[in-house]
């Protein structure tokens, strides 16, 4: 479970050499244990390391073994993810109806599970999948996504949000940002809407975490929002990205 894991991170971090390693050692793990539960997880990751390593086709068959895997016995956590990457094989492959299918399959078993995080990362592909397809809805969905990922400070996940917002201001004609902000209140909530913390954003302008929290509140005042996901919707609709 630890290889996985960090197999995992290391994907995330796009370490693909390092998350082959640790693959390699659950298998072997795998092996000796002779465990049965873990080879559905086990497949999942396999599959999402040769997406990452460009690998569509070996992906796919792996994915498809992890559903099977994860149907018996049953593991509703491992579905939620193994459904997810076969929507996002299938989106990558052009293959709109079956990506729609799996990631809906996907959310409604995250939802059924009560897992907020993966339930999130489905709602990123979602709105992946809307703005390919050039479907209303899409920063509803991240913004959805963003409000789970937020406290979580989920960096990777965030990013992803970012760029799915980024992408579709550019598609819309936006209205002039309010002018009772200062440009140092523009500067904070443009941080804030990426998703980073008080001290992330004094690091980047070189004032304090309290400063920080000062101009927010007074953002939270004159825009009349209470969160930084309300806000966050406020500069997305606003053109302040």
């Amino acid at each position: 479970m630890l290889q996985r894991l960090a197999a995992n991170l290391a994907l995330d971090d796009g370490n693909t050499e390092l998350a082959r390693i640790w693959l390699e050692a659950n298998d072997t793990w795998l092996a000796w244990s002779g465990s049965v539960a873990g080879r559905a997880d086990n497949e999942l990751a396999w599959a999402r390391w040769r997406q990452v390593h460009g690998e569509a086709d070996n992906a796919w068959d792996r994915v498809n073994q992890a559903i099977r895997s994860a149907n018996a016995p049953h593991q509703p956590l491992v579905l939620v993810g193994a459904h997810r990457l076969k929507g996002e094989l299938a989106l990558d492959s052009g293959d709109v109806a079956v990506a729609s299918e799996e990631l809906a399959r996907s959310l409604e078993l995250a939802t059924a599970c009560g897992v907020p995080f993966e339930r999130a990362l489905t709602l990123i592909a979602l709105a992946r999948l809307r703005a390919i397809t050039s479907e209303e809805g899409a920063a509803d969905l991240a913004l959805e996504a963003m409000a789970i990922c937020q406290p979580l400070h989920a960096r990777s996940a965030l990013t992803r949000i970012d760029e799915i917002l980024m992408a579709d201001a550019k598609t819309r004609a936006r209205p002039e940002p309010p002018s009772g902000l200062t440009t140092r209140e523009l500067d904070v909530l443009q941080l804030v809407a990426r998703g980073l913390t008080d001290a992330e954003i004094g690091e980047q302008l070189f004032i304090s975490s309290r400063t920080v929290s000062q101009h927010l509140r007074s953002v939270y005042g004159k825009l009349d929002v209470r969160s930084r996901t309300e806000a966050t919707r406020f500069a997305y609709e606003h053109g302040i990205l």
